[in-house]
């Protein structure tokens, strides 16, 4: 739990202040997979997102809480995408381990809520092939 402690002060830092994550939850990642944190700046038009870019943290967190990885800040203008990935050999030397994708979005620069429409998907690719075999697609936006 220190390491999400840590997670949401560097996210608090960076200007980014939702108290939790995207809502995903953990995924089992092998040694010769590849585990893929999308997000996308979206909306109904790009006249319903808040002017400038949604500032939002990416993360990866192992079954104990503790950060697996370097964090990702990125700021997403309207209809750009960003992602992270790490490898199954980086995140743990057991054969298989579980990863939790953690997304933090910054408010809107009203900052009466979160920046709308930034959405949240998660993959696994095979490392070798760069084929995707999982796809988990997040239904709420953010």
């Amino acid at each position: 739990m220190k390491q999400h402690a840590c997670f949401l002060a560097l996210a608090l830092a960076a200007g980014i202040v939702q108290a939790e994550p995207a809502h995903l939850g953990m995924i089992g990642v092998a040694q010769d997979q590849t585990l893929r944190l999308n997000v996308v700046a979206r909306a109904g038009s790009v006249a319903d997102l808040p002017p400038g870019p949604c500032k939002v943290l990416l993360g990866f967190f192992n079954s104990d809480g503790k950060m697996v990885g370097d964090p990702f800040r990125l700021a997403l203008e309207p209809g750009k995408a960003g992602h992270l990935d790490i490898q199954g050999r980086e995140a743990s030397p057991e054969r298989r381990t579980e990863l939790l994708p953690a997304v933090y979005v910054s408010p809107s620069a009203d900052e009466k809520s979160l920046c709308p429409g930034v959405a949240a998907t998660v993959e696994i690719i095979d490392t070798e092939t760069g084929k995707t075999s999982v796809f988990y697609n997040d239904p709420i936006l953010y």
